[in-house]
């Protein structure tokens, strides 16, 4: 047990209860008899200050004050679906694909492969780590939680962006979510957690870089045309989908290393005097970012230094085709 101490809590009809453990086999003891009975949770910081008595219910609850040491960061993707309702199995298998995806992005910033499984309703990961439990910390989970909710929530799937507090509390594994009634599509089912046979930390350094790539960049141009005043049309191009239309002209490549960001091929790349990369990280695009904001398009070959969104825009002529809304109004 990473965290030294563990709380183990159940919910009893409307009572919290709870122990605490430093002994894994006590601790499996007294919730082994509960799973099917009662939704169990397990905490994951370090505490201080606090004694195990490896007795169940003869414990408080821990809360953030009690944590020291952060051990785990925690992902949870929920599928959206009706209140106090288990998943179906397609809307479980949407969250697994959104917990997956994000795995492979953290893989590419050279973080290690993590923990992953379901709640019973959701889908999660959990990555090692040893962070103080402090304020930076939590600054820089607030930065990396609400990136991927801005990223991964929609009206099928929730990003959890409140599960990063030092005395989060997490299902155990092995235990039954009792969240709903078990139905033939919505059954309760029992909560997996699969561990990689070489469960690395994160380092420092890739925790680092997942926090510059979360951290909000500058918007660029803001400007909004108004109708008829942009030659390829009235559509209103902080909701154009850059992606779709890159890959309608056959010119997108791959996701980049920051969320929102794409590698793609050059319109002008026949004018370029030398060759792109295999992964073409010479020519980005980004998503918009919100508000009146645009995507943006940035070239590193000379010959297009100073070529903009615009530019794109004037050379394609039917960036209006992608665009989610015209100006001025709803599509």
């Amino acid at each position: 047990m990473d965290a030294g101490i563990v709380e183990l809590r159940a919910t009893i009809g409307t009572r919290w209860v709870s122990g605490l453990y430093d002994c894994a086999e006590a601790l499996i003891a007294d919730a082994t008899p509960m799973v099917g009975r009662h939704n169990l949770y397990v905490t994951t910081a370090t505490p201080q200050g606090v004694t195990a008595s490896n007795a169940f219910g003869t414990g408080r609850a821990l809360c953030n004050a009690d944590m020291v040491r952060i051990n785990r960061i925690l992902f949870d993707f929920d599928p959206c679906r009706p209140k106090d309702s288990n998943s179906t199995d397609a809307e479980l298998g949407m969250a697994r694909d959104r917990a997956l995806d994000l795995a492979s992005r953290l893989d590419a910033i050279g973080w290690p492969a993590p923990s992953s499984g379901t709640s019973g309703n959701g889908w999660h990961l959990a990555y090692r780590v040893r962070l103080p439990a402090d304020e930076a910390t939590a600054s820089a989970f607030s930065l990396i939680y609400q990136a991927l909710a801005r990223h991964y929530s929609d009206d099928a799937v929730l990003f959890d962006s409140t599960v990063r507090n030092p005395a989060r509390i997490w299902r155990l594994p092995g235990s039954i979510n009792l969240k709903g009634p078990n139905t033939a599509d919505r059954p309760q089912r029992r909560a997996i957690t699969r561990v990689p046979n070489d469960w690395l930390c994160v380092s420092r350094a890739a925790f680092k870089r997942l926090v510059e790539i979360c951290t909000p960049q500058p918007a660029p141009d803001r400007h909004k045309p108004q109708p008829g005043s942009f030659a390829v049309g009235r559509g209103d191009y902080s909701s154009l989908d850059v992606v779709r239309w890159f890959e309608a002209h056959g010119h997108y490549h791959q996701p980049g290393p920051r969320l929102g960001m794409h590698f793609v091929r050059c319109p002008w790349e026949a004018t370029h005097t030398t060759e792109s990369p295999p992964n073409r990280a010479d020519c980005c695009i980004w998503e918009a970012s919100g508000g009146s904001a645009w995507p943006s398009f940035h070239c590193k070959h000379a010959h297009c230094a100073s070529r903009t969104i615009r530019d794109v825009m004037a050379t394609w002529e039917d960036g209006d085709k992608f665009c989610a809304q015209v100006f001025g109004g709803a599509a």
